[in-house]
């Protein structure tokens, strides 16, 4: 077992009178990633490689927790385990979504539930490697329709360009698209307002973000009752 500090710098130097702790996520060293971990696109679970190692990081948003910097200062960082400035970013990214990932209306999530099993199946399967992240748009998506009004949606599927294999991976996310997109538009009640996109990570704009939200394959949490419990 492992352990990854995720307190910033800034806080970690700072005196204890001001930091008194440093925040730790737990991590298990495994050999092959679940594909549906990687990229961040599972707001639950994160899996990352290691720099100069066969060997990925498989983390957990519930095993984090807090030790007194003395504490700390008794252990010896493991120098062979090391993750890349970008997957430190992606890291930063992933525990922040906790409590910024967007949430939607139960009802749209009840009618996509009718697919969980196969977009669950797709996610874990090799051509979800591909995929970094999903953006949708959904009209009314505040609003709790009637049964005879459907959702209508937008995709877009997005993948990071690599300069070794970058044509597989765009053929990888063109096949991981066409069925996610053939799954979620065959749930009753949510249909695709135009044909998916797959694009690369530079064709996504900051205005995209303003109206695409992350769509994640850990994608929805359905509430017992539509609109939520009554308390």
């Amino acid at each position: 077992m492992l352990a990854v500090v995720v307190s910033q710098d800034c806080d970690v130097v700072a005196p204890v009178d001001v930091e008194a702790d440093i925040e730790l996520i737990a991590a298990t060293d495994v050999e092959v990633p679940d594909p549906a971990t990687l990229h961040g696109k599972l707001p639950r679970k994160l899996t990352l490689p290691l720099v100069n190692s066969p060997r990925y990081l498989e983390l957990s948003v519930r095993h984090r927790t807090f030790v007194p910097k003395a504490q700390l200062l008794e252990c010896t960082p493991d120098s062979d385990s090391r993750l890349s400035n970008d997957d430190v970013r992606t890291l930063a990214r992933w525990l922040g979504k906790r409590y910024t990932r967007d949430a939607f209306p139960d009802t749209f999530n009840t009618r996509l539930s009718s697919a969980r099993g196969k977009l669950e199946r797709l996610s874990k399967s090799d051509l979800g490697k591909a995929v970094a992240t999903i953006l949708v748009s959904i009209e009314h998506r505040n609003v709790e329709l009637p049964e005879n009004e459907p959702y209508r949606i937008v995709l877009w599927f997005v993948f990071r360009d690599d300069p070794k294999d970058g044509d597989l991976r765009r053929a990888q996310a063109e096949k991981f698209a066409a069925k996610f997109a053939s799954a979620v538009d065959a749930c009753d009640g949510i249909e695709l307002a135009e044909e998916f996109e797959d694009r690369s990570l530079n064709q996504v704009t900051l205005e995209d973000l303003e109206t695409m939200k992350r769509f994640d394959f850990d994608y929805r949490s359905i509430a017992p009752r539509p609109g939520g419990e009554k308390l």
